[in-house]
């Protein structure tokens, strides 16, 4: 049975086309699904470059614009650049925002794949708000994310008046 290498504190460079790089840190990997089926959650940074490369110190003080889960080991255009330690600030399991269809509620889970956990008790509307989606995402979605700077807080507010617009247009 092969090992396979963890993508923990790799620092990704990812292609976004037009010699535009955005970059990225694996913090947290879901071996859950089965060799097959590894998704990695990575903090992808608020900058794109012109060049694949920065230094190393420079991309982990960006903030971050939203994390995503991703299968890295299917995706071409993330060049692994460099193995970091993870950020103690980082290091804490993971927080996802799930439901909130139709303005229907919205819950908040801990952890990833069959370690996640519902967070219990009150939150906020802001702390919803403010953590990522549960949604896996490829190059495609990255680049979007880029290019209209959709942090967890904009998604959130985007996907809020969508579904107001799907239940005004279920009404006519």
């Amino acid at each position: 049975m092969s090992q396979v290498a963890s993508s923990i504190g790799g620092l990704y460079a990812f292609d976004l086309g037009n010699s535009r790089f955005a970059f990225g840190l694996c913090t947290h990997e879901d071996l859950s699904g089965g060799p097959n089926a590894i998704r990695q959650f990575v903090r992808l940074f608020d900058k794109i470059t012109p060049k694949p490369l920065a230094t190393i110190d420079s991309i982990l003080a960006l903030p971050v614009l939203n994390s995503v889960l991703m299968p890295l080991d299917d995706m071409p255009e993330a060049r692994l650049i460099a193995r970091v330690p993870v950020p103690a600030h980082f290091a804490a399991a993971p927080r996802f925002r799930m439901g909130g269809g139709g303005l229907g509620p919205y819950w908040l889970v801990e952890g990833i794949g069959i370690e996640a956990e519902f967070v219990e008790g009150p939150v906020t509307e802001a702390e919803v708000a403010a953590t990522p989606d549960i949604v896996d995402y490829g190059i495609a979605e990255i680049r979007q994310l880029y290019e209209f700077r959709l942090t967890p807080q904009r998604l959130f507010e985007l996907n809020a008046r969508l579904d107001a617009l799907d239940q005004m247009m279920d009404a006519l």
